[in-house]
């Protein structure tokens, strides 16, 4: 649900390789997802076989509610260290977000 969050509209097939999960693992999750509420599936237009899925309201909702509170609760711990710290993890930002960019591309490497 996190990568449909960043990733609406995606298929079965880009959520298994973006995640290294199997395809019938994900369409299991998916389906058992849909049927409890949680996504919405659309049939994709290029390819009426295929399906796209979403978060519902009620997902995106409670997705909205959780991280404000998450925000918060990092926020208030941050105002806690003192300012040679929130230094060095606000200088850190930039290398944990090519990092994100890198762990977000194919594995170029075939695992030993």
């Amino acid at each position: 649900m996190r990568y449909l969050a960043s990733h609406p509209g995606a298929g079965t097939t880009a959520i298994a390789e973006s995640l290294r999960l199997r395809l019938n693992t994900v369409s299991g999750l998916c389906s058992g997802l849909v049927r409890e509420g949680l996504l919405r599936r659309e049939t994709n237009p290029a390819d009426g076989r295929a399906a796209r899925f979403y978060l519902s309201d009620v997902s995106a909702v409670h997705r909205e509610h959780k991280m404000e509170r998450r925000s918060g609760r990092l926020s208030r711990a941050l105002q806690r260290l003192d300012p040679e710290e929130q230094a060095a993890i606000a200088a850190a930002i930039p290398a944990l977000e090519a990092l994100v960019q890198v762990l977000d591309q194919p594995d170029a490497t075939p695992n030993p």
